[in-house]
């Protein structure tokens, strides 16, 4: 019993500050929620082209490809998974790179991932 506990307290002190916390740009987190894909709208759906966000708790992340590892290829792997990321906040535009001439109308806060695993929560028995 003691140790069940104890688990508890080293996960809520660990796990629950990531979802309570507010992140400063050019944080890295480590976080546990869900990878979700949602269908792009631009005016209307544009087919075959998804957007790809990190929901944990009540903060949803965009997730930006570029300067990641993780490939829209890799990311459907995840999709709709319970895992644990740890990934850099920041805030700046979505849609392309730092070329300013390249700029999308998409700005705001979003993370790039840098490790994805699966989170398996244990029911002690």
């Amino acid at each position: 019993m003691k140790k069940i506990v104890f688990l508890i307290i080293v996960f809520a002190a660990i796990y629950g500050s990531a979802f309570s916390q507010k992140t400063a740009k050019n944080d890295t987190i480590m976080i546990i929620g869900v990878v979700v894909k949602e269908q792009f709208v631009h005016g209307k759906v544009v087919e075959g082209v998804y957007d790809y966000f990190f929901q944990a708790n009540d903060k949803k992340y965009f997730i930006k490809e570029y300067g990641s590892a993780f490939t829209k290829e890799i990311l459907d792997k995840w999709v709709g998974k319970s895992v644990r990321v740890k990934a850099v906040v920041k805030d700046g535009t979505w849609d392309t790179t730092d070329d300013p001439a390249m700029q999308q109308s998409r700005v705001g806060e979003y993370i790039t991932i840098l490790t994805i695993g699966d989170f398996i929560v244990h029911s002690g028995k």
